[in-house]
This record gives structure tokens, C-alpha cells and sequence, in this order.
């Protein structure tokens, strides 16, 4: 329904779609208005009526929009707790992983150390084994050496003879 008010309230002149007697018996008139200006009170309390009980409606549906919204933010804040406990988690596994993260990397410069320590005692070793391959070359020279000699020895010494 449509209802346009034309003028002031003394010489309103509603138009309205299809608004009929029973239509204001409806809304609680108990008498169709006899001049305009009851017309118009009548139309006024029809409105006021409508009015009201949409108003009513309204209130209602604040009142449930304000009470999911409740529900909502309560939500919200049982979400916002649980994601600070879990942040707070990885705060501290992020911790413990940095901690470990630094004790590999000292263990890692340990074995480091350690590797080099032992590349220069194999060093060592490999230099020690080579003077001892140059020794045992120059002892079997000097062995071969001594044996020549020795043969040249025995073979001049089987000329003297000597005499008992």
C-alpha cells in the first residue's frame, strides 16, 4: 500500500491505492471517517499502527543482529586466544630450533678443527713415511753397495793364502 499526503493536516487529501473502509476497520477504526480532516486521523493512527509494529520488527531483528554479532566478536576472541597460544608456540619451537641450529653449527667448527688437526697429523705421517721410503732406498743402495764390495773383498782375500 501507498499512501501520499497532499496539503497540511486541516485539508489533507490522502491518495491512496485501494484503501477502503475496511481497510481502516482493519487497522482499528470502528467508523469510516466522515470529512477529511477524520481522514486524516484515521490514516494517521493506521500509519502510526503500521509504523509502530514495524518498528517492533525492527527492534527485534537490532536485537538479534546485535546478539549474533555478540556471539561473533565472542568468537572472534576465543580465535584471537587460541591463535596467540599457538604463535606463542612457534615463538618458543623457533627458539629451541635456533638454540639447536647453533649448536650444530658450533659442533660443525669442532669437527672442522678436528678435520684439519687430522689432516696435518696424515700430513705428518705421509712425510715421515716418505724420509723413511728415501731411508729404506738409500739402506738397500748402501746394502747392494756393501755387498759388491764384499764380493771384491772375499774374491781378493781367496788369493792370500795363509800359513799355519
Amino acid at each position: 500500500m501507498r499512501i501520499v499526503f497532499m496539503g497540511t493536516p486541516d485539508f489533507a487529501v490522502p491518495c491512496l491505492a485501494r484503501m477502503d473502509e475496511m481497510l481502516l476497520v482493519r487497522y482499528g477504526c470502528s467508523m469510516p471517517p466522515a470529512s477529511p480532516q477524520q481522514m486524516y486521523r484515521a490514516l494517521c493512527y493506521v500509519v502510526n499502527g503500521m509504523l509502530a509494529s514495524k518498528s517492533a520488527e525492527s527492534a527485534k531483528s537490532i536485537t538479534s543482529l546485535i546478539d549474533a554479532s555478540v556471539r561473533l566478536v565472542e568468537y572472534g576472541t576465543t580465535l584471537s586466544e587460541e591463535t596467540t597460544q599457538a604463535l606463542s608456540q612457534v615463538v618458543s619451537s623457533s627458539q629451541q630450533s635456533e638454540e639447536l641450529v647453533g649448536q650444530i653449527a658450533q659442533s660443525a667448527q669442532m669437527q672442522a678443527l678436528s678435520l684439519r688437526q687430522l689432516t696435518e697429523g696424515m700430513e705428518m705421517i705421509s712425510g715421515v713415511v716418505q724420509t723413511n721410503a728415501a731411508t729404506a732406498e738409500e739402506s738397500a743402495s748402501s746394502a747392494c753397495e756393501l755387498s759388491q764390495q764384499a764380493e771384491k773383498l772375499q774374491a781378493a782375500v781367496r788369493h792370500f793364502r795363509l800359513r799355519t
